[in-house]
């Protein structure tokens, strides 16, 4: 009797045991957004570009062990309002 509490306790403690939840970000509409602002001297450049992919991962039950992941941006893609400085 003893022995299948034992077990018993095992797999409740195992089957309670926290894991890492993954979030992919993969917007086929683009409406997931990436932002840069450069608050130079003269100017204040924001660019923005909505050609974003990647993952982030989390354990939801224990956030004290932080998050991990990982992004993708096309750094050709982002506007900043002039064609120029988005060609540069």
């Amino acid at each position: 009797m003893l022995r299948t509490l034992f077990i018993l306790f095992v797999l409740v403690q195992t089957s309670m045991a926290s894991e890492w939840t993954r979030f992919e970000v993969r917007d086929a509409a683009q409406r997931d957004v990436v932002q840069f602002t450069s608050d130079a001297p003269l100017e204040k450049v924001i660019g923005v570009n909505s050609s974003l992919r990647g993952w982030v991962a989390l354990d939801p039950n224990n956030l004290s062990k932080g998050v991990t992941g990982e992004f993708e941006v096309d750094m050709r893609t982002f506007d900043t309002g002039m064609l120029l400085r988005n060609e540069h």
